[in-house]
């Protein structure tokens, strides 16, 4: 459904296939808990902070 919503050449997009997931979660995984609710994405969290569109991620596609 959001491949429909979002081009496949967006700058996020393609980003989001370069990134290493797997080390993002590892490097993550010591901040979440595996008690209580389950914990929002690592992938979630990152997209979120890139989309939010702070001056810090901004340049990066300008």
């Amino acid at each position: 459904m959001l491949k429909s919503l979002v081009h496949d050449l967006h700058p996020l997009v393609i980003l989001s296939h370069k990134m290493d997931w797997r080390a993002i979660d590892l490097e993550f995984a010591q901040y979440y808990s595996l008690e209580g609710s389950p914990s929002v994405p690592t992938r979630t969290m990152v997209g979120l902070l890139l989309l939010s569109g702070n001056n810090s991620t901004r340049r990066f596609f300008i």
